[in-house]
């Protein structure tokens, strides 16, 4: 929770859930279309930004792991 990456990515968590309540119709206005495009394109546009941001070696890290540490021999 230290590391920016998480920052960045609760950050898009709240735009999305921002847009979602536009979607949803909980808060409406004249430009309630607008504001829910807005918060969602700014939602994803920052995940996609903290992806690329991000290191190889910290995205692949679990997969690796995963990778090394699953066991197939139930099927042995």
């Amino acid at each position: 929770m230290k590391s920016q990456y998480f920052w960045m990515m609760l950050l898009a968590a709240s735009f999305l859930f921002m847009g979602g309540v536009f979607d949803r119709g909980w808060l409406t206005d004249e430009y309630s279309l607008f504001f829910e495009e807005y918060f969602e394109t700014a939602g994803y546009y920052t995940l996609l930004w903290t992806l690329f941001k991000m290191p190889p070696q910290q995205r692949t890290h679990d997969a690796r792991v995963y990778r090394t540490t699953r066991n197939y021999s139930c099927f042995d």
